[in-house]
């Protein structure tokens, strides 16, 4: 939706990372990678892929570069989509690649043989993605630190997507108008980014949250009705 003739989302619920402000968590200009391990989440198991692109600048630091997603589409095309613009972005770069587990659960074949989008992955595509983690609360605890830290996350500014979910797109949904709110974030078009940003971020920040507890409702958690949040 447009608000003020700017790009926006309607929030109608309660952010999951209320520690995030674009002011501070989204980059001024376009990131840059210099040459290091890259980083990606995938989030492989519907006909909605996502994937996310991060690197590492410090051990307690993590960039986002670039974000792929669809409404719709096959997991093999939508691979070697991200594979050719990857190669052209970040020439002769190392990847490690995380994925939702559920992307290794078998399905039938038009041959009677069975894969999974993990296989169909690795077979058609040259990517071994990595199981990740799929505990919700460890995986948006870990969001949930990179934010709080001081420069411990940034997000370059052609992340729409990944943004306006930050922003409330990606939210826990009201139940009727009683003011409580659903346990876990509704799924919608803003979910696969961020499910793919947990998914690479637990794996490497995961054992940090060793003594991170993360506050059933922190101070800047928003309990609204809709409300219309302008995106720059």
């Amino acid at each position: 939706m447009y608000i003020k003739g700017k790009p926006g989302v309607m929030v109608v619920g309660k952010l999951v990372y209320a520690n995030f402000k674009k002011e501070i968590h989204v980059a001024k200009k376009p990131l840059k990678w210099s040459g290091q391990t890259i980083y990606r989440g995938w989030d492989n198991s519907g006909n909605c892929p996502a994937c996310v692109v991060t690197i590492i600048p410090t051990a307690q630091r993590m960039q986002v570069l670039k974000e792929f997603w669809t409404d719709k589409q096959d997991m093999v095309t939508f691979t070697n989509a991200v594979k050719t613009e990857c190669n052209m972005l970040y020439p002769e770069a190392k990847y490690v690649d995380y994925a939702d587990p559920a992307g290794e659960n078998k399905f039938s074949t038009k041959n009677g043989d069975f894969t999974s989008n993990a296989q169909l992955m690795r077979d058609e595509c040259g990517i071994d993605t990595k199981k990740s983690e799929q505990n919700p609360i460890m995986r948006y605890s870990s969001v949930d630190l990179l934010l709080s830290r001081i420069d411990g996350m940034l997000i370059d500014p052609g992340c729409i997507r990944l943004i306006n979910g930050f922003m409330g797109g990606y939210h826990y949904p009201e139940i009727g108008f009683s003011g409580n709110h659903g346990a876990k974030p509704v799924k919608n078009k803003y979910s696969h980014v961020h499910d793919a940003l947990q998914y690479v971020a637990v794996k490497i920040f995961g054992s940090n949250m060793v003594n991170y507890e993360r506050p059933p409702d922190v101070s800047r958690a928003m309990n609204m009705r809709p409300k219309n949040v302008m995106v720059a």
